[in-house]
């Protein structure tokens, strides 16, 4: 089952606590609320299993996002083939409406 988060406003989301024992590969992907909308944002991750109890974690940059228009309405999709334990949105400027991340990983033999 995917997992989402979303953001609003300038700042961190919560994060999404992912499967790093069972899943083999995870797939995320951010859309935006709306194409009129400008951001300025990184998708973050994590490889500490700290995250899921809520302690401090390592969180390292995926990638930058610096949306327009085209990219709102197709999104931006990242394909993770080692496990992680956590993704997050770090923004420094939403213009309006908001940001979504989603994570859906694979898991089995």
């Amino acid at each position: 089952m995917a997992q989402s988060v979303t953001l609003s406003s300038v700042g961190t989301s919560n994060p999404l606590i992912l499967d790093y024992l069972g899943a083999k590969a995870t797939t995320a992907r951010i859309t935006l609320a709306s194409t009129t909308m400008t951001v300025n944002a990184v998708v973050q991750a994590t490889l500490d299993s700290s995250a899921i109890t809520g302690s401090s974690a390592a969180w390292y940059a995926v990638s930058s996002i610096a949306v327009t228009s085209a990219v709102a309405d197709t999104g931006v999709t990242y394909t993770f083939e080692t496990p992680i334990a956590g993704l997050r949105i770090n923004s420094t400027a939403i213009s309006s409406s908001s940001l979504r991340l989603t994570a859906l990983q694979n898991a089995g033999g």
